[in-house]
């Protein structure tokens, strides 16, 4: 900020105030007929913020384009487009908020890294600009939804990932290592102290709040419940008590004792809770590994996003020089994995294999990977389902947007040592949290009870002849 002047703070407030006011118009206005237009307008203004020329960009050669940007940015901008164009009423204006928060940060990573339509754009504006954007979404949102507690819900949740990247900033400020955090002239404007960022940059706190994300909007919401929380934590104590084999021993114990813990307290094994146990317990792994890759490879700049990417000849031998030697150490340990130590000592550092699916593969086995890939069966199914048998067209385009992100989330994790695809991974959550609240009961004592459908309307039973 020093050496570029004033101005990129004044025009990351001047983003930040654009912003800001759209999440109160869209909040206060809605989507009623009369108003869509207007609106849809201010949705489009957050495209002109990113073009407004404030200093030249140097090294603009050296930054790659990020096709996941592209496509985050295309498809919010229809699922937004299908929303005001079709003049749906959103049941759920959180979901509005994050499409366009999506739009707006997406766009400035494009634009950030392959100069639309020749502006200069100054990366720090861009920089602090999304990052005071989103801050208002959170702090703002919650005074303008009051009645609707599942989405209350949702803002809270988010603004507790929120501080816990808050705390990992403050860490890296008083180590001295927000070098290697905010380097956004190098790579793109990914980083950042807020959920918005790629996990590369921001691997600790980052992968445990979209868990805790995760497992608290799809099984128990905000309601406190101290056997789950602390069998979570201890997973999470185990990680760093533990090395990895017997890391992954006592993982599959605490699966064990939340598994009876949801028989017992539930009365019915259904896939739907197992399916969502596991869907934690997997989160948690990769968790798990990130912090254990932060504690065991100090030594390797595990802060870097492309830098695997540099040579060529490493790109070009990755399938026969580190996927072939990685399968084969795969069919020796099947069962269980390596953990994350072994694959360390097998590679020496994994993050040169980019392919997730691959990873999963040597660190967890056969069991483990089962369990993710019933994760995603159970979504897609899930979001197959909505589309197939909703009337609501707020749900219908809910769903399709799932089924979108979670293609496009599993062909990049191909060429990614973990899923994500920078923002991708946002909306990815986001919507598994909003299906679920989509069909849950709304009975204040019954919040987490299980769903019965409505047969005629595929709607959730609320009791007493009424459906949502």
């Amino acid at each position: 900020l020093a050496e570029e002047g004033g101005a990129p703070v004044i025009m990351s407030i001047l983003i930040a105030l654009i912003l800001f006011f759209v999440t109160a118009s869209v909040v206060v206005l809605g989507f009623s007929r009369r108003r869509s237009v207007i609106v849809y307008l201010l949705a489009l203004s957050l495209l002109l913020g990113p073009r407004i020329p404030l200093g030249q960009v140097t090294d603009m050669q050296r930054l790659d384009i990020r096709i996941d940007d592209l496509i985050t940015f295309l498809m919010c901008l229809i699922a937004l487009s299908l929303f005001v164009l079709r003049k749906t009423k959103i049941n759920y204006p959180a979901y509005m908020q994050f499409l366009i928060l999506f739009i707006f940060v997406s766009l400035v990573s494009t634009v950030y890294a392959v100069g639309y339509l020749g502006f200069p754009v100054s990366s720090s504006a861009l920089f602090w600009g999304k990052e005071l954007s989103y801050i208002s979404l959170c702090f703002t949102v919650p005074f303008f939804i009051t009645k609707r507690e599942e989405v209350v819900t949702l803002i809270k949740v988010v603004c507790v990932g929120m501080a816990l990247n808050i705390a990992w900033l403050a860490y890296q400020i008083l180590t001295n290592t927000k070098g290697q955090l905010i380097n956004f002239v190098e790579y793109t404007p990914s980083y950042g102290f807020t959920l918005i960022g790629d996990f590369p940059s921001f691997q600790v706190a980052s992968v445990y709040s979209y868990a805790l994300i995760l497992f608290t909007i799809l099984y128990f919401g905000w309601k406190k419940n101290p056997i789950l929380l602390g069998l979570m934590l201890g997973s999470f104590v185990g990680l760093f008590a533990t090395l990895s084999r017997s890391f992954i021993a006592c993982t599959f114990l605490v699966i064990a004792l939340m598994t009876i813990y949801v028989v017992f307290r539930r009365r019915a094994l259904s896939i739907k809770n197992v399916t969502i146990v596991l869907a934690f317990v997997i989160m948690t792994l990769a968790a798990g590994f990130w912090i254990y890759d932060f504690l065991a490879a100090h030594d390797f700049p595990i802060f870097r996003l492309e830098a695997s990417q540099t040579s060529h000849a490493l790109t070009e031998v990755r399938n026969e020089g580190i996927w072939k030697p990685l399968w084969y150490s795969f069919i020796e340990n099947p069962i269980i994995g390596y953990g994350k130590g072994g694959v360390f000592q097998l590679l020496g550092n994994f993050d040169e294999a980019h392919n997730y699916f691959l990873r999963i593969m040597i660190e967890t086995g056969v069991i483990g990977t089962a369990f993710f890939l019933l994760f995603l069966f159970y979504l897609l199914r899930t979001s197959f389902m909505l589309i197939g048998r909703t009337r609501d067209r707020a749900v219908y385009i809910l769903a399709l947007n799932m089924i979108m992100t979670t293609v496009v989330l599993c062909m990049v994790s191909m060429g990614q040592d973990g899923f994500y695809s920078s923002k991708l991974a946002i909306p990815f959550y986001m919507n598994v949290g909003l299906i679920n609240l989509a069909y849950m009961k709304r009975r204040p004592h019954a919040a987490a009870a299980p769903v019965r459908y409505s047969r005629e309307y595929a709607q959730p039973n609320l009791g007493h002849g009424r459906t949502a």
